[in-house]
C-alpha cells in the first residue's frame, strides 16, 4: 500500500487507503496467495508440526486445513456474531484457529493462560465464546473460566475433550462466510496496566490499517527471501494482525515457533533468528531485554536479519545500537495502542527516532495531532494527548464490557473527530512524536501534577534500590520498592530504618508534595509484557499487604 517514493513527505501526499467493502482478514491475506497466478506451494508458516519438530506449511496447505477447520467450527455452532476464544502459544494451531474462526465469520479472541483468573474470567465474559481452543498447558485455566455453553477443543486432548487435529478430518465441506471490511474480526485485550483490562473490538479492515507501519520499518517489503519472526504472543494487541495476517497479505512467510523451551531462553531466541534465516523481526521491549542477556551473539551466530522493529513500548536507550552491532540490522519503532493499531513508526532511510522517548512519525494515511482535552490541536513542543482522526481503518469498532464502563470509555476516548490515545506526547515541527507519560499515570498533586518517573528515578538512586514504582493514594504518593539482590528482607525493624533512609535521601531532591508518604517493599514490581510497571496489579498487591499478607 505504501508508495515507493524518496521521502516521507512524498509518501504522505501520495498515499491513499484502498479499503474494499467486502474484505475478510483470512481469505484476503492467506487465500489470495493461492489464487491463479500465485504459487500456493510457497512456504507461508514455519512452526512445530502435529508430530513435533519443525514443519513448513505452504499457503495451499494452510488454506486446505483452515477451510476444513472452519467447517468443523461451523458444526460446533460457530457463526457470524459469535466468537472463538483461544489460549494457545504462537504456532500452527494458533494460526489455524484464527484463520478458521474468521473464515466462519466469527470473531477471534486470543487470550493467555498466564493472566490472573480474574482477568481471564473477565475476558471470557466480554467475548462470550461459542468455542474455546486450548492446549494441554492451558486446559485447566480454560475450563475454569469457560462459560457453561462453550464447546472446548484441545491440542493433544485428554479423552474427555475434542482433539484439535482430529477436527479437520471430521468436516464435510469448506465454509467461507462473506464478510464486510467493517465486520467484527478481532477482540483484543489490554493488560489493564493502570486499571481494569479493556476488551477492544476490531474489524477485518484492521489488517489493512496495520500495513503502512510494517512497510515503513521493513523498507521495500516484500523482498526475495524475506521471513518474519514476530516475537509476540497471540494475545498481544499486535500478535495476530501485525504478526500474522499483515505479513501474509504482503506475501511474507511467518516463523511462529512459540516460546523457547529450554532454560537458556536468551540464546534460544538468538539462535532461532540465525537458524531459520529470519530477515524481519518484531520485538517487544522485554524480548529485546531478554535477548541481550546472551553476550556477543555475532561471535557465535551468523544472521541474515535486514530489519527489526520494537512494538508495544519503547526500547532501552541503547537498544538500537545493540541491534545494529550484534544482530546487524537497524531497529525501528512502531507505536500504537490497543484501540488505534499502529499509527506511528520510524523509517530506516527517511528518518530515525532521535531519543529513547521517540515514537516515530504518523504513518502515511494516518491524520494525527497533539491536542488538549477539548480536541484542539496544540503548538509544537506542547504536551497533550495524541489524537487520531477517526477515518483511519486501523481504529477499533469499540469497547466491550458493562454499559457504564463502556460509556465512560467512550467519553474519554472520543472528542469531536478524534479518537484520543491514552498517552501524553509532544511533537516537533517536523512531526516527530515523543512519549511523555500515560495520561492515567500523572500524579495529581502539586501545582500541575507530575509523573511517577520523576519519583521513581530519585528513589532508584539509593544504593539498595533496584527499582521503584509510584502510585497515587488519597491525597499523597505511595511507592513500591524492589531491593537489589543480596539486601536482607523480612525484618520489619530493619525495613523501617531502610525506608526512612530512602525517604531522607529522596527528600533532598523531591518537592514535599512528590515525596512518598510511605514505602512498601516488594519482591518484584509486576510488569507488563513490554516491561512497564503494571500499576493495577501492583496496587492489588499493596492492598493485600495492607490487609496483612506480604506481596510476592
Amino acid at each position: 500500500m505504501l508508495p515507493n517514493l524518496r521521502s516521507y513527505e512524498d509518501a504522505r501526499r501520495a498515499f491513499r487507503w484502498h479499503v474494499p467493502e467486502a474484505f475478510n482478514a483470512a481469505a484476503d491475506s492467506l487465500d489470495r496467495q493461492c489464487r491463479p497466478g500465485a504459487d500456493p506451494d510457497r512456504t507461508a508458516l514455519i512452526a512445530r508440526g502435529p508430530a513435533g519438530g519443525v514443519a513448513h506449511f505452504s499457503y495451499g496447505e494452510l488454506k486446505r486445513l483452515s477451510d476444513a477447520l472452519a467447517a468443523a467450527f461451523a458444526n460446533l455452532m460457530v457463526e457470524p456474531g459469535t466468537a472463538v476464544a483461544m489460549l494457545l502459544p504462537q504456532g500452527a494451531e494458533a494460526a489455524l484457529t484464527a484463520l478458521a474462526a474468521l473464515k466462519a465469520g466469527a470473531t477471534i479472541a486470543a487470550m493467555d493462560a498466564a493472566w490472573t483468573p480474574e482477568d481471564l474470567a473477565r475476558a471470557m465474559r466480554a467475548a462470550r465464546p461459542r468455542l474455546i481452543v486450548a492446549d494441554a498447558a492451558s486446559l485447566a485455566a480454560a475450563r475454569a473460566a469457560a462459560p457453561p455453553s462453550a464447546a472446548l477443543v484441545c491440542v493433544n486432548a485428554p479423552d474427555d475433550v475434542r482433539d484439535f487435529w482430529s477436527l479437520p478430518l471430521q468436516a464435510d465441506a469448506a465454509v467461507g462466510v462473506a464478510t464486510r471490511a467493517d465486520d467484527s474480526a478481532f477482540l483484543i485485550f489490554s493488560q489493564g496496566r493502570t486499571g481494569t483490562p479493556k476488551a477492544i473490538r476490531h474489524a477485518h479492515r484492521a489488517v489493512l490499517g496495520h500495513l503502512p507501519a510494517l512497510e515503513m520499518v521493513f523498507e521495500g517489503v516484500p523482498r526475495p527471501g524475506d521471513l518474519i519472526w514476530p516475537a509476540l504472543r497471540p494475545s498481544h494487541p499486535a500478535g495476530l494482525i501485525s504478526g500474522l495476517f499483515g505479513p501474509w497479505l504482503l506475501g511474507v512467510p511467518v516463523l511462529a515457533m512459540g516460546a523457547p523451551e529450554t532454560p537458556a531462553e536468551a540464546e534460544d531466541r538468538i539462535a532461532r533468528i540465525a537458524r531459520h534465516g529470519v530477515r524481519l523481526a518484531l520485538f517487544t521491549p522485554s524480548a529485546i531485554a531478554g535477548m541481550r542477556l546472551f553476550p556477543e551473539p555475532r561471535d557465535h551466530y551468523a544472521f541474515a536479519l535486514r530489519a527489526a522493529a520494537c512494538i508495544g513500548g519503547r526500547p532501552a536507550a541503547d537498544a538500537e545500537a545493540w541491534c545494529r552491532d550484534e544482530l546487524g540490522a537497524p531497529l525501528g519503532r512502531i507505536y500504537g495502542e490497543a484501540e488505534t493499531g499502529p499509527v506511528a513508526a520510524s523509517h530506516p532511510s527517511w528518518y530515525a527516532c532521535a531519543d529513547a522517548a521517540g515514537l516515530g512519525r504518523a504513518v502515511p494515511g494516518v491524520a494525527a495531532a497533539v491536542v488538549d482535552g477539548d480536541g484542539a490541536p496544540l503548538a509544537a513542543g506542547a504536551v497533550g494527548r495524541l489524537a487520531v482522526m477517526q477515518d483511519h481503518p486501523g481504529l477499533c469498532l469499540g469497547c466491550e464490557g458493562a454499559p457504564r464502563a463502556v460509556a465512560r470509555w467512550a467519553r474519554r476516548k472520543y472528542v469531536g473527530r478524534w479518537l484520543l490515545a491514552d498517552d501524553l506526547v509532544t511533537a516537533t515541527e517536523d512531526g516527530d512524536l515523543a512519549f511523555v507519560a500515560k495520561a492515567d499515570d500523572v500524579l495529581p498533586y502539586g501545582p500541575a501534577g507530575f509523573l511517577p518517573d520523576d519519583v521513581e528515578r530519585v528513589l532508584a538512586r539509593h544504593r539498595m534500590v533496584a527499582a521503584a514504582a509510584a502510585l497515587a493514594e488519597g491525597d499523597g504518593v505511595i511507592a513500591a520498592v524492589e531491593l537489589k539482590p543480596g539486601v536482607p528482607k523480612g525484618d520489619a525493624a530493619a525495613e523501617a530504618l531502610l525506608a526512612a533512609d530512602i525517604l531522607a535521601e529522596a527528600a533532598k531532591t523531591l518537592a514535599p508534595y512528590a515525596l512518598p508518604r510511605r514505602l512498601a517493599f516488594v519482591e518484584a514490581i509486576p510488569r507488563t509484557d513490554e516491561g512497564r510497571a503494571h500499576r493495577a496489579r501492583l496496587r492489588d498487591r499493596l492492598d493485600q499487604a495492607a490487609a496483612g499478607s506480604r506481596p510476592s
